[in-house]
């Protein structure tokens, strides 16, 4: 199977093309095996991602086991990376996937998200963070959806979009960072009946500040029975 979905990708590339730009720095693509991302956008996140606390995947200046906040708290996901640091072109990149109607994006940076998953092993399912159904409805899609679809494409593993918002908050973006973990609790419920017994997940989203959203979503896989949450995003805000 996983030699089927190789070749299938490697078609949608060859019929649907490379970027010829950058999708970071839009400066133009010499290798296409970068998939849409150029060597000196590659290198700088390479760079900013190359100290890292072992578990949360901030960005630290120090070689650290624990950054101070997992050193506070324990989250309900075992490990966290990261493709980058929220800033610059990867910011401006997710912005355009999510309001500027760019949604090919989610094709390199889901890439990017899933060579920074490989880090953290093996996994058996992808599983999306869900989108409050306001937001859906006004941006007619789910960014952290469509990236998991392209992160399990290349990790040949299925993706499951099997967890739904339940209780409508205010917009995380909007909040600061302690009234983040309130705002999100209880807000996320599984849709359907998925047994993850004995099951490694990961779980995708675009971005992680606090990781108030990917907690969320960890402890509902957890009660549906998944034995190890893993939690990977296209970026993450950095505060050391």
């Amino acid at each position: 199977m996983s030699r089927v979905i190789r070749l299938l990708d490697t078609c949608s590339w060859v019929l649907w093309g490379t970027p010829q730009n950058c999708a970071l720095c839009q400066r133009p693509v010499s290798d296409p095996e970068c998939r849409g991302v150029c060597a000196e956008c590659r290198s700088e996140m390479s760079l900013d991602m190359s100290r890292v606390c072992l578990y949360c995947g901030m960005p630290v200046r120090t070689s650290i086991g624990r950054c101070a906040d997992c050193l506070k708290n324990l989250h309900s996901f075992q490990y966290q990376r990261s493709a980058g640091v929220y800033r610059g072109h990867l910011r401006s990149a997710i912005a355009r996937l999510k309001y500027g109607g760019q949604r090919w994006l989610s094709r390199p940076l889901g890439r990017l998200v899933a060579e920074a998953a490989v880090s953290l092993g093996p996994v058996d399912v992808v599983v999306p963070t869900p989108l409050e159904p306001g937001h859906a409805a006004i941006r007619g899609f789910n960014q952290a959806e469509d990236l998991a679809v392209e992160v399990s494409r290349f990790l040949s593993v299925p993706t499951l979009n099997i967890l739904i918002r339940t209780k409508k908050g205010e917009h995380q973006a909007a909040l600061g960072r302690s009234k983040r973990w309130g705002n999100i609790s209880g807000s996320m419920a599984q849709k359907g009946e998925t047994d993850l017994r004995g099951k490694t997940v990961l779980l995708v989203d675009d971005v992680m500040t606090t990781g108030a959203t990917l907690d969320e979503a960890a402890r509902v896989v957890k009660r549906m029975g998944a034995d190890v949450v893993l939690a990977a995003t296209v970026a993450r805000t950095a505060r050391q």
